[in-house]
């Protein structure tokens, strides 16, 4: 009886022991969630917020906005905090990440290659790339387009110190273009639109997007440890809200001038930026090509020597993503529709502009 007696109070210790594990792996509910958006004017953000989509595909807590700049201050939103997912450019994202930032990407938004362009201010002396050598180009360090900048001069043959990269934000090389302090700036819609109709810039020919742009969408280190659950409702957010910017380009526009406090941009241009100029695709997967474009932004930091060339994260790339919840969640939509998951994904990319 003895035995027996001490047999079960090491059960009741174990399951004691146990029981206070689990208490203190379970994380507390998640009652805020939090959205970082790149501008007042994000087409995904704003149908998002107006039509309530977190909500409405299963995510529980109050669903909050923090309006940010650009790619590199939504990193610091992850980096404080302030956020539990975002949606941004490829570049910011594996940047932020490589110097430890706690974030996961969990899905990819493709963005069209025709989006992006250099622009001269004096086409008829700069008529190709290699034109450009010992000339100003403006691009914003840290965001996508530097990275777009030194893969279109390595396809002419030229190096980054071929030309004088000149840090300036896009808005102020809008300026800096039309009063030619400037040579070339990198642009992408609309404000390549506006500057051919204001004849202040034109596109160099040969200065095609040569890079697969893709835009991130990031959850925090929280959120993809202790919150999974909310991973697929925040894919099939983001998937919603693409599809219908893909589809509803009148709409998009007036919804984004409802927004605008100044008439900069006429209807038509951002009709041409929702419209022609943006990728048809409405994957959200992780594939190959989204993959190869982490990995060269990875060799481009590199060669800019903005991290070792061993010996860090930047060595298994394939930590930076998780494709597990965007595969399932496609899983899912292919049962619910009765067909395969290939079959749902060729329909999603058959409208890619080239």
């Amino acid at each position: 009886m003895k035995i027996i007696c001490k047999i079960m109070s090491v059960f009741v210790l174990v399951a004691g022991i146990s029981a206070c594990t689990e208490n203190v792996k379970k994380s507390e509910p998640l009652k805020v969630f939090r959205v970082g958006c790149r501008g007042v004017t994000n087409a995904l953000v704003l149908y998002t917020k107006y039509e309530n989509l977190f909500t409405k595909n299963g995510i529980k807590a109050k669903v909050e906005y923090v309006v940010s700049d650009n790619g590199n201050t939504i990193i610091e939103l992850f980096l404080s905090n302030r956020i539990d997912v975002a949606e941004l450019g490829d570049q910011p994202a594996v940047t932020g990440w490589l110097k430890g930032v706690d974030v996961k990407a969990v899905a990819n938004l493709p963005v069209s290659p025709q989006d992006t362009w250099l622009m001269v201010a004096d086409s008829q002396k700069i008529k190709t790339i290699q034109d450009l050598r010992g000339k100003k180009v403006g691009v914003n360090i840290g965001r996508v387009n530097q990275h777009w900048l030194f893969l279109a001069l390595r396809q002419a043959g030229m190096k980054v110190t071929d030309v004088k990269s000149v840090n300036i934000p896009n808005g102020d090389a809008l300026a800096a273009l039309a009063a030619k302090e400037i040579d070339a700036s990198v642009f992408s819609e609309p404000t390549i639109s506006l500057l051919q109709e204001r004849r202040i810039a034109s596109k160099l020919k040969g200065s095609h997007c040569v890079k697969a742009y893709s835009s991130v969408v990031l959850v925090s280190g929280d959120i993809y440890r202790n919150h999974p659950e909310v991973i697929k409702p925040i894919i099939a957010t983001y998937h919603e809200a693409n599809s219908w910017v893909i589809h509803n380009t009148d709409k998009v526009v007036d919804l984004i001038k409802s927004q605008l406090t100044y008439k900069e941009l006429p209807k038509d241009i951002l009709t041409r930026q929702y419209g022609r100029n943006l990728s048809k695709s409405e994957y959200l997967g992780i594939n190959d090509s989204v993959v190869v474009s982490y990995t060269q932004i990875v060799d481009f930091l590199k060669e800019l020597k903005a991290i070792p060339q061993q010996g860090t994260l930047a060595d298994s790339i394939q930590k930076f993503y998780d494709s597990r919840f965007v595969d399932e969640y496609y899983r899912d939509e292919a049962k619910l529709n009765n067909t395969t998951v290939a079959a749902l994904i060729k329909k999603e990319t058959s409208k890619i502009l080239k």
